[in-house]
This record gives C-alpha cells, sequence and structure tokens, in this order.
C-alpha cells in the first residue's frame, strides 16, 4: 500500500497550510476586536434602554398636559403627544434589540473561539510534518550525496 500523498495532495496541503496560518495570526487581533466590539454594543443597548425608560417614564398624562400654552383643544394636544411619546419609545425598543442580539453573537464568538488560534497553529504543525514526511527523496539523496563527497 502506497502511504505517499500525490503531488496534487501535496499541493493541496501547502494551499492549507498557508490559509491556516493566516487564518491563526488573524485570529489573535480579531478575538480582541470582537470582544472590544460586544463591551460597545452592550454600552449602546445601555444607553437607549436608559433613554427608553426617560420617554417611558415622560409618556403620563401629566407631563404631557403641564405646558403652559394650551391654544389647542386640551384633547388634540393631549393625544399629538401620547403618538409621539409612543412612536419614539417604539423606535428605542426596536433599536436596543439590535445592539443587545449583535452583541451576544459578538461575545459568544469571541469567548467561544478565544484560543482558536492554537487548533489552527497545530493544524499547521501537523500539515508541515505531513509535507515533509510525503518530500520526495531527492533531497534526501541530495545531502547523502553531498556527504558521501566530501573528503
Amino acid at each position: 500500500m502506497n502511504n505517499r500523498l500525490t503531488p496534487e495532495e501535496v499541493k493541496l496541503a501547502l494551499r492549507y497550510l498557508n490559509r491556516y496560518e493566516k487564518s491563526a495570526k488573524m485570529w489573535m487581533w480579531l478575538r480582541w476586536f470582537y470582544l472590544l466590539m460586544a463591551i460597545l454594543m452592550i454600552g449602546v443597548s445601555y444607553y437607549l434602554f436608559t433613554l427608553a425608560n426617560a420617554v417611558h417614564d415622560k409618556n403620563t398624562a401629566e407631563y404631557i398636559l403641564k405646558g403652559g400654552n394650551l391654544d389647542t383643544s386640551l384633547v388634540k394636544k393631549y393625544i399629538d403627544a401620547r403618538i409621539e411619546l409612543l412612536r419614539l419609545e417604539s423606535a428605542l425598543n426596536s433599536k436596543i434589540i439590535f445592539p443587545t442580539i449583535f452583541a451576544g453573537v459578538l461575545l459568544g464568538m469571541a469567548i467561544g473561539g478565544w484560543k482558536r488560534h492554537e487548533r489552527l497553529k497545530l493544524i499547521t504543525k501537523g500539515l508541515r510534518m505531513l509535507i515533509t514526511l510525503n518530500l520526495p527523496d531527492e533531497e534526501t539523496s541530495d545531502k547523502s550525496l553531498k556527504r558521501d563527497a566530501s573528503p
């Protein structure tokens, strides 16, 4: 049984070796980027949540009707203000959802793959070893010829 790799398999292994080496180097920095983006998104979510709570607290009849200028009818002013605050509250609630979900995904990716570079480095080491074991015998024969030819 032939255990040697074909030249096409060696090329494929070299291509994957380069790809895994790049991924390992890139992940060292990318994991910190994911972590910082997750922290930023959590901060944005917290800010929007407190803003939504402030809008919700203002969405009361006492707050809406405390203005001194009541030239329009009281009911029309109340309804218009209530609709405007409900729209604002709805918009803030929908804006809270995206950063919260995005932060959770980024945080999960950062924590779940924190040591991914070590796995990629181990794969590259294994591929290197596989390639060197399957190199043609020309290099070893050249070395032995040089060794035999030297006085």
